[in-house]
């Protein structure tokens, strides 16, 4: 395979990896139907409960930050 011929692979490829980022797919992310802040003044913590239907309940967690 000459130099020509891998150049021209190279370029072709380029532009399909620019494609696919031109046109990014949608989310399927479904709405929150709830979101609840409390906040404690004398630890000065903020909690915030987010409730929403999920079809894969599994792949949640529980997350603190």
């Amino acid at each position: 395979m000459n130099n020509f011929r891998k150049g021209k692979i190279f370029i072709y490829i380029l532009i399909l990896v620019g494609v696919c980022f031109m046109y990014p797919r949608t989310s399927l992310a479904t709405p929150p139907q709830d979101l609840k802040l409390s906040y404690d003044a004398k630890s000065q913590t903020l909690a915030v409960t987010i409730t929403h239907k999920s079809f894969f309940p599994s792949f949640h967690t529980n997350q603190k930050c």
